[in-house]
């Protein structure tokens, strides 16, 4: 096999297959809990409500890892601090508990949320939060968002967004591709492309409002191409002879990393899109792609194999000299690169398996066990990641958190295959 076909089958083996158009269930899967006990009691409500705010809370933080999440001793129903019957906590060396209420006020709903230290004997965090419309599940992933800060430190993300591609077999066996935005839980999934050809590597803006593509034609030829998710409106950044792939922004928004073959050979490339000029990174003969920036833009991070296999290296933001970074295993691919910069994330192959591990340091810990784990993609605060990977004999989400202890599944309700996933920046 000649190296452009080995790219093709790296890049793209993935990514053909079938697709769902349902929304995405949640499973917690496998993985022990993390180890801030807490509770979440089911919330009073006062009439009806368009979802349960005291479920969504509880799922946000068990997939975060950071939370045991316990049931409710002796089945109280407290609606405040005030109602909550403290001791039965103490008693089950429950610390934090969350309480709250759910009731219709004008043309929406008023969530009002209260977490109590019961050791302490004071309130951590008091929520109140107006739903109106669709925005009654933001509201509370907003609560989520300060009950993990108060106890963790960290932001939360749990009103993000993901993109991924979604793959739908009608038919005779033709395929419909689409670009699909969604709550970061997989609720609320939103095409904003769709195309009878294949459409691969979504990559957000920091600012969250666009994403970069790859979109393949009729001839089979591809285009990178920005769209406005909010508007629709798209432009073609690149598409010259040979391969147009694995877009990246940098962390100002201003440049796109390339994979470009236009010269005969893939390397990477970056496409400053305010002066439309294009840069050549790497020069090699192997195949350089899949590049990802450094948080600070000085520098990227791409697959290569110059060594012999696939590897992470290193080169900077005003090209040169490259540096290898990656020495653990014979196959490393796919880089994310955590917020901070200190951790990176990677496909690596452990006997013949392909599962997402995680570099911190000197040492590379494998965070998942699937047979076909691919593209992960860090959320906002380096805690957790995306990937795609195989559950039933189909392509599926999960997020993992960064230490491993902690996967969720998140899986169609019907036939089909996801693929692809980009976990956007946190919202402004």
């Amino acid at each position: 096999m000649n190296k452009l076909n080995r790219l093709l089958v790296f890049l793209f083996v993935l990514t053909i297959s079938a697709g769902s158009n349902a929304a995405l269930d949640i499973y917690i899967g496998e993985g022990s809990t993390g180890d801030i006990p807490i509770t979440i009691v089911p919330f009073k409500i006062s009439g009806s409500a368009p979802h349960n705010a005291s479920k969504i809370i509880e799922d946000d933080l068990k997939r975060s890892g950071k939370f045991d999440v316990r049931s409710v001793p002796g089945g109280q129903q407290a609606g405040s601090s005030a109602e909550l019957q403290a001791e039965a906590f103490k008693q089950a060396k429950i610390t934090n508990v969350v309480v709250g209420t759910v009731s219709k006020t004008g043309s929406g709903y008023q969530i009002k949320v209260e977490l109590v230290n019961v050791f302490g004997g004071k309130v951590v965090v008091k929520e109140v939060k107006i739903a109106v419309g669709k925005n009654f599940r933001r509201k509370t992933h907003e609560i989520s968002n300060a009950i993990y800060k108060a106890l963790t430190g960290i932001e939360g993300v749990f009103d993000t967004k993901i993109a991924y591609v979604r793959v739908t077999k009608k038919r005779r066996g033709v395929k419909s591709y689409a670009l699909v935005v969604a709550d970061f839980d997989g609720f609320d999934p939103r095409a904003v492309r769709t195309s009878p050809y294949p459409i691969m590597s979504p990559s957000w803006a920091p600012t969250g409002n666009r994403l970069a593509y790859v979109a393949f034609k009729k001839t089979g030829h591809t285009a990178i191409h920005v769209q406005n998710i909010g508007t629709g409106r798209r432009y073609v950044v690149s598409a010259s002879k040979g391969i147009n792939g694995a877009p990246a922004w940098s962390p100002d928004g201003s440049r796109l990393a390339l994979t470009l073959s236009k010269v005969g050979n893939p390397e990477i490339y970056v496409f400053n899109l305010r002066s439309r000029r294009l840069r050549r990174m790497t020069v090699n003969g192997a195949i350089d792609t899949e590049a990802t920036w450094a948080p600070d833009g000085r520098s990227i991070i791409f697959t290569s194999d110059r060594s012999g296999g696939p590897q992470l290296y290193r080169v900077g933001i005003g090209g040169g000299k490259t540096s290898r970074v990656t020495f653990s295993g014979k196959y490393n691919a796919r880089a994310t690169i955590s917020p901070d910069g200190k951790k990176i994330a990677m496909v690596h192959a452990v006997g013949g398996r392909y599962s997402i591990a995680v570099k911190s340091g000197g040492e590379t810990n494998v965070v998942t066990a699937g047979r076909l784990d691919e593209s992960p993609n860090f959320a906002p605060n380096g805690e957790m990641l995306i990937y795609a990977s195989e559950y039933n004999h189909r392509g599926v989400l999960f997020t993992v958190s960064a230490d491993g202890k902690t996967k969720v599944r998140l899986s169609s309700q019907s036939g089909g295959d996801i693929r692809e996933p980009a976990w956007g920046p946190k919202r402004k």
